[in-house]
């Protein structure tokens, strides 16, 4: 998150001069949903050009890396496949070791039109991978995201608060399971000390954490 020409994105740029896109538009919100910009023009220069008003408006600076990190997945909130963007958000704000809870309402449950999320769960990173290249897993944009949970969950503990999950969704894919954001930071603050430090944040679907 946060880099703009990351591997992914400059391969799309070459597939677009390939087939001789002229132009894009793109559109800026902000954590509202409010457009705050429109950018028409090159293929890179437009994306560019939305990415630098999108960290302006959606950064949050932190003096450092928390111990315990609560966090929502607002707006991006439907279900799990939507609302993992309050894990991504979040892991960019707590330390390795740390403990990651992000609260969620997803009300669709986790991804009904990714059924194999929940049916493969947490696996390490590296079999993912192994089962994707095995022609195991037909559905890789799932496997994808359970890719990026997996490392998430490897070097945090993550905590998953939400009424549309159940205790043996959440522990299928590797997180604690919590019925309250109070029952949450009772866990975190139990496996991190008393002492621990606290990072809210607020539109884990939107924000873009980034250590000062």
């Amino acid at each position: 998150m946060g880099v703009a020409d990351n591997p992914m994105r400059l391969r799309m740029e070459e597939a677009a001069r390939i087939v001789g896109l002229n132009y894009i538009a793109n559109l800026v919100s902000d954590y509202e949903g409010k457009i705050v910009g429109c950018f028409v023009g090159d293929v890179v220069q437009a994306h560019r050009g939305g990415c630098k008003l999108s960290r302006e408006i959606n950064a949050v600076s932190l003096p450092r890396r928390a111990d315990i990190v609560l966090i929502d997945s607002h707006p991006a909130d439907r279900d799990f496949w939507q609302s993992a963007k309050g894990f991504y958000s979040g892991t960019m704000a707590v330390r390795d070791g740390g403990s990651l809870i992000v609260v969620a309402p997803n009300p669709e449950g986790i991804a009904d039109n990714h059924p194999n999320v929940l049916e493969i769960g947490y696996r390490p990173h590296a079999e993912i991978v192994r089962m994707v290249e095995a022609g195991e897993i037909e559905d890789v944009v799932g496997a994808a995201v359970l890719a990026d949970v997996a490392q998430i969950v490897d070097r945090t503990d993550c905590i998953m608060v939400s009424p549309g999950v159940t205790r043996e969704e959440s522990e299928r894919l590797g997180f604690r399971f919590a019925a309250t954001a109070s029952d949450a930071l009772k866990l975190a603050f139990g496996k991190q000390g008393e002492r621990a430090t606290v990072a809210v944040l607020r539109h884990g679907g939107h924000i873009l954490p980034l250590i000062a």
